[in-house]
């Protein structure tokens, strides 16, 4: 792991940290924005979720990509059988 990801996974003791090998962004982005377009992928409500959709119907020419990213990440993670943990 890089000296960067030693000190992330450091700071975060307690919680579960997975780093990902980085692929093609616009094409993992792709997987689940088909299912969202199906209705099948819902969000739940929050103050978050504005900023995600902007950030989202602007992909990939937009400044920002985090919320892709992550999006993109957590489908992954429940497609290939990974685990949702929901905090408390």
């Amino acid at each position: 792991a890089t000296s960067l990801a030693k000190v992330t996974k450091g700071s975060l003791r307690g919680f579960r940290v997975v780093f990902l090998t980085p692929t093609n962004k616009v094409a993992a982005a792709d997987l689940w924005a088909g299912q969202a377009s199906a209705g099948n992928i819902t969000l739940v409500a929050g103050e978050w979720n504005e900023p995600f959709l902007d950030e989202v119907c602007i992909f990939p020419r937009g400044q920002h990509d985090d919320y892709v990213d992550a999006a993109s990440g957590a489908y992954n993670e429940l497609e290939t059988g990974g685990d949702l943990i929901m905090p408390r």
